[in-house]
């Protein structure tokens, strides 16, 4: 019995331990938003052997030029599209993006399902007395996490007003 508590309390510790190592991505994608630059979070850009690892038959015959081309650009053009539908919400709605202020973010994992898989991620912010959510998918490897896309950027600022 003692030994199973050992166990469980070491994946907890490890659980909690996975969840802190995502929070700076969280925190980066808001100060992201509120600066109107994607190009904060290119630390948490997939690269190409991240690719390779999670692709393995469709990368092999592939540079990592062709797989930047192929797999890794148009991951990037959505991601600026994405900010620039952000802009286009905020200024509809009358939002300040520089107001925004990080909360938390939550993990939406099965853990039987998601293995080399991205995940969703919600990242909670508040606005003045009011909250919402940016919901993105991550990939954590090897102890290190990636942003892969941004699930919902068009009338995000709507529910505040």
């Amino acid at each position: 019995m003692r030994k199973t508590g050992v166990i469980g309390a070491l994946l907890f510790l490890w659980l909690v331990g996975q969840a802190k190592a995502q929070e700076p991505l969280s925190t980066a994608f808001i100060s992201a938003v509120q600066a109107n630059n994607p190009a904060l979070l290119k630390e948490w850009y997939p690269t190409p052997a991240l690719v390779r690892l999670l692709e393995p038959e469709r990368t092999k015959k592939l540079s990592d030029a062709a797989i930047k081309r192929t797999f890794l650009v148009p991951l990037q053009k959505k991601l600026a599209k994405d900010f620039e539908n952000f802009q286009a919400s905020a200024q509809k709605s009358s939002v300040d993006l520089r107001e925004l202020q990080y909360l938390n973010f939550q993990l939406q994992r099965d853990e039987s399902s998601t293995a080399n898989k991205p995940i969703a991620c919600t990242i909670t912010y508040s606005y003045g007395d009011k909250q919402g959510a940016f919901t993105v998918t991550v990939l954590e490897k090897q102890g290190k996490w990636y942003l892969f896309e941004i699930l919902l950027s068009v009338n995000v600022f709507d529910k505040l007003n």
